[in-house]
Order: C-alpha cells, then sequence, then structure tokens
C-alpha cells in the first residue's frame, strides 16, 4: 500500500471517528428522517449555494425541541435565519434523538455532521491533489496542511460543546494520532 494511500485511509478513519465529540451522532436512518422533517420548512429564496449552517438541536425525550443553535455560521447571515426557522418549524422530532448536530445547506440538504466532515474532508483531499499536480511529495505536504486546518477547526468547534475537554482529546487522538 502507498504512503499516499495510507494517508488517505487514516485521515477517512480519523474523520469518521470525530463524530463521537458531538453529544450524539445521528444513525444514518435518522439523519434522514430528520432531513425529511426539515427540508420542507426551509423557505429560502437566496443562492442555493455556499456554506452550511451548523445547527445544535436539543430535544426532550419525547422529541419536542428544546432548543436550537448556531454553532458555526455559514457567512450568509440571512440563510443562517432561514435555517434556525426552519429547525423551529419541524418539531416534533423522532423520540429519544437528545442533543444533535446538523449541517444545514442553502440548496435544502440537511446532513448530521460526520457525513459533513466527511465531505469536508473530500474536498480538501482534491483540491490538495490538484495542487500538487503529479508530485506525491506535494500531495502529502497539501494533505497534511488540511489535516492541520481540520484539527483547528475541529478544536474550535469544541469549545462549545458540553464536555469541551473530552472532545478535544478525541479529536487530538482521532485525528493527530493518525
Amino acid at each position: 500500500m502507498t504512503t499516499m494511500k495510507r494517508i488517505a485511509i487514516a485521515a477517512v478513519l480519523a474523520l469518521a471517528a470525530i463524530g463521537a465529540h458531538a453529544q450524539s451522532e445521528l444513525s444514518a436512518a435518522n439523519a434522514d428522517a430528520v432531513q425529511r422533517r426539515i427540508s420542507p420548512n426551509i423557505v429560502w429564496a437566496g443562492d442555493d449555494q455556499g456554506n452550511p449552517a451548523i445547527t445544535r438541536v436539543r430535544c426532550a425525550a419525547d422529541g419536542t425541541l428544546l432548543n436550537a443553535t448556531l454553532v458555526r455560521p455559514s457567512g450568509n447571515p440571512p440563510w443562517d435565519d432561514a435555517a434556525l426557522r426552519a429547525v423551529n418549524r419541524s418539531e416534533p422530532y423522532l423520540p429519544g434523538l437528545g442533543d444533535f448536530e446538523i449541517a444545514i445547506r442553502p440548496d435544502r440538504s440537511v446532513v448530521s455532521m460526520a457525513l459533513e466532515r466527511s465531505h469536508q474532508l473530500h474536498e480538501e483531499k482534491k483540491q490538495a491533489a490538484a495542487a500538487a499536480g503529479p508530485d506525491p511529495q506535494a500531495a502529502r505536504a497539501r494533505l497534511a496542511d488540511a489535516m492541520a486546518n481540520l484539527h483547528k477547526a475541529e478544536l474550535q468547534a469544541c469549545a462549545g460543546s458540553t464536555y469541551p475537554d473530552a472532545c478535544a482529546k478525541t479529536v487530538d487522538d482521532n485525528i493527530m494520532g493518525h
């Protein structure tokens, strides 16, 4: 196995494990149910391109919405407001979801944070490969930079979590340990 493949596999595994720092990572079935619940409630006439609004949702055991907050703004305040309004309009949620984070994109897709992180890493890898051209040494360096940037972003996200120290340790173990 080439070094590039090992780095790529380690990056994907690290990214998959990062979801542990969120209060509760949605299963694929629950993420699909949440998307089906929120998407019809998104009222947005703006551009469907752009960054997602990362939202933390807190639900009671019966699915009643307790709180929805913006964890990481998209950079487009009107879109952020539309995303939060959609979350608030979408209750009740499935019983037992508890606390979870989702990424709501202007194209009306709603994804779990594990899927969003996977998408981010995929984009970073594509950019690193394109920038490095045929030089594998440059590709490894660009991927290492991408992982360092991901690590920094995940640590910043930990600051808002319920258990920031445990979150940071998980991020360190999963990203920097690989």
